[in-house]
């Protein structure tokens, strides 16, 4: 709970960019099936194919 308390609202990103990607995404006929929006979660998902 403490950690939840103390990180709200400090997570990395831009939430209005990602709003705005996710509402685009929403309106696509042919959404991909996965994305990846932020440095964090990018640098994260690299990790992952580099195993």
């Amino acid at each position: 709970m403490r950690f939840q308390r103390n990180f709200a609202g400090k997570q990395p990103g831009d939430p209005t960019k990602a709003a705005s990607i996710l509402l685009q995404l929403a309106l696509d006929d042919q959404p991909p099936l996965r994305i990846v929006l932020g440095r964090d979660a990018y640098e994260a998902a690299e990790n992952l194919s580099d195993n």
